[in-house]
């Protein structure tokens, strides 16, 4: 026959500097730990308490007073209610954030990055560096040309296999910046300023 209580404390090591039990076996997601007892699963740190302290009163929660999940000493737990266990939390730094008239951006709107400040201005990246690009710049330059010559949005998207969507914003220049040196192929060296070589001749 199985023995439960021997089993559940082969999982534990005791943590000599903080005290703390840790459980050495599974764990969920938000790392407390999880022990199965005759087919079902239960919270390490619950079953912990049950066994040296006894029953826990319904709708009654058990708290670390360590503040560590995976401890199961049962020095480190009490039992306290719902809203007990919100405002541990709370105190301990782990609930939600601050929103609404408590968050820093309203205590602290000068501190705001706004425009060209902002980081997502700042580190965008743009073109094939965007890790969701769906083309490269070489393409995007002959995407260009097409559109130029007068090519019909939805017919590239389909020739490159991306959505209409896609090349509109190419064509808009919010993707894929067009790079300088395709600039000055585009407008000539002799574009800037140029007067007509007879310019003189003309105003005779």
């Amino acid at each position: 026959m199985i023995d439960w209580n021997d089993r559940f404390w082969s999982k534990v090591a005791p943590e000599p500097n903080s005290g703390c039990w840790l459980w050495m076996a599974s764990t969920d997601a938000c790392g407390y730990g999880r022990f199965g007892v005759a087919r079902s699963n239960v919270l390490a740190h619950r079953n912990a308490y049950v066994l040296v302290h006894g029953a826990i009163p319904g709708g009654m929660h058990v708290l670390h007073r360590c503040d560590v999940r995976a401890c199961v000493n049962p020095d480190h737990l009490f039992l306290g209610t719902h809203a007990d266990n919100m405002a541990d939390m709370a105190n301990k730094g782990r609930g939600a954030p601050p929103s609404g008239d408590r968050h820093w951006s309203r205590l602290h709107p000068e501190k705001r990055a706004y425009g060209d400040r902002n980081g997502s201005r700042r580190h965008r990246r743009r073109g094939e560096t965007n890790s969701n690009a769906s083309l490269t710049n070489s393409s995007a330059a002959d995407i260009r040309a097409l559109l130029a010559r007068g090519a019909m949005q939805r017919e590239v998207a389909a020739a490159y296999g991306v959505s209409q969507t896609c090349i509109s914003r190419l064509a808009m220049g919010r993707t894929y910046a067009v790079p300088s040196n395709e600039i000055a192929a585009a407008s000539g060296p002799d574009d800037v300023d140029a007067e007509p070589a007879d310019s003189e001749e003309r105003a005779r």
